[in-house]
């Protein structure tokens, strides 16, 4: 990637992200202590065939100009969620995590590691939202890379295609799709799990900046919108761990993983 502006964006995350792999360190030990001075994170996590059944081996948790990357698999679950403290980061209704599609993550937290995420704000809701109050008809659900294509600059989408090519050609060549289960991690797939949380942020600026999605910049998005958005991520939270029946990645496709819902 030969363009300046990418190039800048890849050495911004590079300098942004903090690696841990011990929760002794005291790497993590700052994580967790400036995690809970924030008011706002951005929260993703990767795995093997990522639910309930498949496990979490990689935290991705953002604040502004820094991106934490937890080793779950490594460190262990016990140690990162109970003992080293994030449970309770993770549970609190005082920080707003920003979550994209957060189903999923909601259903493999709860059933893997007892750990109930709260105060959410899904920002593939808050993209449909902005998009039904200023009149247009949203059925489906739009994918994360459809969404940084009409939030973000030209520099930020061609980063995530490309860091996206390369990760789709790993798990092609990597057996059984287990690329988030090797250790070392890469450096394409340490910069992809970055990226991801590192969106969330950028797509939170573009859709509320100064922490609010304000109508003269959205037509016709108000507060009642503003509360449907996080009335339905607070829904969204539960839709998938409450199931009897789990949703598997990779599963077959049905309409509640595809259809926007009403709200």
């Amino acid at each position: 990637m030969k363009d300046a502006e990418c190039r800048e964006i890849l050495d911004e995350l590079d300098e942004q992200v903090v690696f841990i792999d011990s929760y002794t360190s005291e790497a993590f030990t700052q994580c967790v202590l400036e995690l809970k001075r924030a008011k706002v994170i951005a929260y993703d996590c990767e795995g093997v065939r990522l639910s309930r059944t498949g496990k979490i081996t990689l935290l991705q948790i953002a604040i502004p100009k820094k991106i934490f990357l937890i080793d779950v698999m490594t460190i262990g679950g016990k140690e990162v969620f109970t003992d080293g403290g994030l449970k309770d980061i993770i549970e609190s209704e005082e920080i707003l995590k920003l979550a994209y599609d957060v189903r999923m993550d909601s259903d493999a937290l709860f059933h893997q590691h007892d750990v109930v995420l709260k105060n959410v704000l899904d920002l593939q809701l808050l993209d449909i939202a902005i998009r039904r109050a200023a009149g247009g008809i949203v059925e489906h659900l739009p994918s994360l890379s459809k969404t940084v294509s009409r939030r973000l600059t030209n520099a930020e989408i061609l980063v995530c295609e490309d860091l996206k090519k390369r990760v789709k050609n790993m798990y092609t060549s990597v057996e059984d799709g287990d690329l988030w289960a090797r250790r070392p991690l890469i450096d394409d797939a340490r910069r992809y799990a970055a990226l991801d949380a590192w969106v969330l942020m950028k797509l939170d600026q573009a859709m509320r900046p100064n922490g609010t999605t304000a109508p003269h910049l959205f037509p016709g998005f108000d507060e009642k919108w503003n509360e449907r958005v996080l009335n339905a991520s607070r829904k969204r939270i539960d839709e998938y761990k409450d199931k009897e029946i789990p949703i598997e990645q990779g599963g077959k496709r049905t309409a509640e993983m595809t259809q926007a819902p009403p709200f």
